[in-house]
């Protein structure tokens, strides 16, 4: 007989995703990446102690079967998690050149959190 494993979901991948981030923390710290299931659209929303990324259920129970899959919704958790880092939602934006700026250097920072993850999300 053979076993075949369960297809990895979204909430999979964030799961590991979320643990790996804040293993990269000391636990006296005791850094939490909060995330909730909220919206039609990932996103960080609130400031201090409200901050939260928000992901949509819709991109909790798909199967990430291919790689691709995986790769996307991690840039997306990465990008979010730069938001959340770096406190993007305490700033606010005085043009669209600020706020597309803001957006390119969450990319880029979102990408080098997702090249440095841990042992739980590989």
């Amino acid at each position: 007989m053979i076993n075949i494993e369960p297809a990895m979901t979204g909430q999979d991948v964030v799961e590991d995703f979320k643990a790996d981030v804040e293993d990269f923390f000391e636990a006296r710290h005791d850094f939490e990446l909060r995330i909730e299931i909220a919206g039609n659209y990932p996103t960080c929303r609130g400031s201090g102690p409200t901050a939260r990324i928000q992901l949509p259920g819709t991109m909790m129970g798909h199967s990430v079967e291919p790689f691709s899959d995986v790769a996307f919704l991690l840039l997306v958790l990465g990008h979010e998690t730069a938001h959340y880092f770096h406190r993007h939602n305490e700033h606010y934006d005085e043009s669209a050149l600020e706020y597309r700026a803001l957006e390119v250097w969450a990319d880029y920072f979102g990408t080098k959190v997702v090249m440095t993850l841990g042992e739980k999300t590989a």
